[in-house]
């Protein structure tokens, strides 16, 4: 057994860990979250086979941190995997034995490589499986067939198509070719468009050519290109609309200096000596930071003011200030989950505060206002109940969700009307080119520019500048502009600006500097959970659904002042209010779309306006949202 003491002085906040005489790591027995609480202490299990591989991994809990204790272990969680003869994993189980399971089978060629992953869909057939992973279950349950992918690969064991949904008689194939070098080649998607790579004599990607819009293999005059200097860092770099940007890099590799077009402002930048940056300058507005000892950022300062953050000794955030004097504080439980938010430091006066299960799962949401929130999970740890209790009954609200073997929702019940979106009737048709682009929506065009930004739709244009950052839109008869800071933040919409956290808005300003809003988040990503009207105290809670959907606003005495309602692909209601909304993010209703922080989501399509700054790390659909699957993504 190891322990080992945390950072915190006078605190419980000691981990305990135990190992069997292979020094295999059996478990880890966490601090007690709360004290003299209800929680437990959270602890790890872990099972090998005689071959050291694991067998069972699980979560639960203990009464102590002893030998003792862990040999009483509660399980609540776990995953259990299978391997076969040569030591391959055959079988992963999660939650076995609930009603909540699910189950992936593997399968593998002759040369010991991955044939076919399936997802299987039949929990009747969970303990009866095929043999092999490529075969789908017989009979199909009701939550159809299992979902099986298959890998073929080409004579030097290199990946050379994967087709989703094998045997089920709806299936995509992807597919790449390599060179001799072992380097992707060529991919092309499952509609059969082409992407082609080139590479420098260090074969690093020199040029990316895009498909042809009308399909049939890469266009040679539709590229991205890149050069690099002796230490392999990207130098220069042309996008799509045949625009080049150069970076210059001091003798340590940090980058000093983006030099770009004329429709975007350089950037340069400074470090600290240990590498810390300290300066970002782009025209006339820098961004400057400053650090603790421990690497910890304690100020940010921009065109707003200073932004100032306190840390405690475990590295954890206990405080964040804003430029006019009004701060918030947090505080933590021993297993490092935000416990409460308080006003200014305020003792007695918690803005909001949570409490955990002994998985360390929310379960309760309070505010000051007195509205409540809860959540329940289901025996696979995956959230089977949301509700939301306000002043009154009338906008009380619960959803309840039912989900399948790949947990994904099946049904979603909501007990209020007024929460529930109203579709419009019809069909719209949509018409793609072998870009992925949609050229028509209900037979109106859809217009990009060289950059495949799209410049008009649903009856709005949009202007984007180097970066393909929006920079102008007009919709329903009304103009705005936006700008950036060196940081490639939203700095300002109209004569709104921003001030950030991060990548958090927290702030609203007028262009006299004057404060609109405050905005306070939660621990979560994308999680506002309060507002200040003003610069005062003039305080509304704000109250999400299971995708972080701001659906109820709230007054200080925990009545609902406002409902949002939303499509699945976050299509606004009428009556809809705030700047956050639909997943959380930022409603610009002067553009009809949400910033999505590296780019703009417009819900009428269902899609990106712009394609993505990764590229193809989320896919060879460089405009979908989401996988298209926004009800569980």
């Amino acid at each position: 057994m190891v322990t080992v003491d945390g950072p915190l002085p006078g605190a419980a906040d000691t981990t305990f860990s135990v190992y069997d005489s292979m020094r295999q790591a059996l478990g880890v027995i966490g601090p007690d979250p709360d004290g003299p609480g209800v929680r437990l202490f959270p602890a790890t299990r872990t099972t090998y086979n005689a071959d050291g591989q694991v067998t069972v991994a699980a979560q639960g809990t203990t009464t102590a941190q002893s030998i003792a204790a862990f040999s009483a272990f509660s399980s609540l969680q776990a995953v259990t995997t299978a391997y076969d003869v040569q030591a391959r994993k055959v079988l992963e189980t999660s939650a076995p034995g609930t009603a909540g399971a699910t189950v992936m089978q593997y399968s593998y060629d002759a040369s010991g490589r991955l044939s076919c992953a399936a997802q299987r869909m039949n929990p009747g057939s969970f303990s009866v499986l095929p043999a092999s992973a490529c075969t789908i279950t017989m009979p199909v349950g009701a939550f159809g067939p299992d979902r099986i992918t298959r890998t073929n690969y080409d004579l030097a064991g290199r990946a050379t198509s994967a087709i989703l949904g094998f045997g089920s008689g709806h299936t995509i194939t992807e597919s790449q070719t390599w060179t001799a070098n072992g380097k992707v080649a060529t991919r092309t998607d499952g509609n059969g468009n082409v992407s082609t790579y080139v590479y420098d004599g260090y074969d690093r990607v020199s040029r990316l050519r895009y498909p042809n819009a009308s399909g049939g293999g890469s266009s040679t005059t539709d590229y991205e290109s890149w050069g690099y200097d002796a230490a392999g860092n990207v130098t220069a770099y042309r996008n799509r609309g045949g625009e080049t940007f150069g970076y210059v890099f001091d003798a340590l590799n940090r980058k000093t200096q983006t030099i770009a077009p004329a429709s975007v402002s350089s950037v340069s930048y400074t470090y600290d000596n240990l590498g810390r940056q300290l300066t970002a300058s782009a025209g006339a507005q820098t961004l400057s930071s400053t650090w603790d000892a421990l690497g910890r950022m304690t100020s940010a300062t921009g065109p707003l003011g200073t932004t100032g953050y306190g840390y405690d000794l475990a590295g954890r955030r206990t405080s964040l200030h804003w430029p006019d004097g009004f701060w918030v504080a947090y505080d933590h439980d021993l297993a490092g989950a935000v416990t409460a938010i308080r006003e200014n430091g305020a003792t007695n006066w918690q803005l909001a505060s949570w409490s955990y299960d002994n998985l360390g799962r929310r379960t309760a949401q309070g505010r000051a206002n007195g509205a409540v929130t809860g959540w329940s999970y289901d025996a696979a740890g995956r959230l089977s109940g949301l509700s939301h209790d306000m002043a009154g009954t009338a906008h009380d609200l619960t959803l309840g969700f039912t989900r399948n073997p790949a947990s994904q929702i099946v049904t979603r019940s909501v007990s209020n009307a007024a929460y529930k979106d109203t579709p419009a009737a019809g069909q719209t048709d949509y018409v793609n080119n072998g870009r992925n682009q949609v050229t028509s929506v209900g037979g109106t065009v859809v217009g990009y520019d060289g950059r495949w930004n799209i410049t008009s739709a649903a009856g709005g244009t949009y202007g984007y500048n180097a970066l393909n950052q929006l920079v102008s839109a007009t919709t329903g008869g009304a103009s705005t502009t936006l700008a950036y800071d060196p940081a490639d933040r939203l700095h300002q919409l109209g004569s709104t600006r921003f001030l950030y956290d991060g990548p958090q808005v927290i702030g609203e300003y007028d262009a006299s500097g004057g404060v609109l809003r405050r905005y306070v988040h939660g621990a979560g990503p994308d999680e506002p959970i309060a507002v200040y009207e003003g610069a005062g105290y003039d305080r509304r809670w704000l109250l999400a659904d299971e995708r972080g959907s701001i659906v109820a606003v709230t007054d200080g005495a925990g009545a609902a002042v406002a409902v949002n309602t939303y499509d699945e692909y976050g299509r606004p209601g009428s009556g809809n209010v705030g700047r956050f909304q639909y997943t959380g993010q930022m409603w610009l209703p002067e553009a009809h779309a949400y910033h999505y922080k590296a780019r703009i989501y417009a819900p009428t399509l269902g899609r990106f306006l712009q394609t993505d700054p990764i590229g193809y790390g989320d896919g060879l659909n460089v405009y979908a949202y989401v996988q298209n699957d926004p009800v569980n993504n």
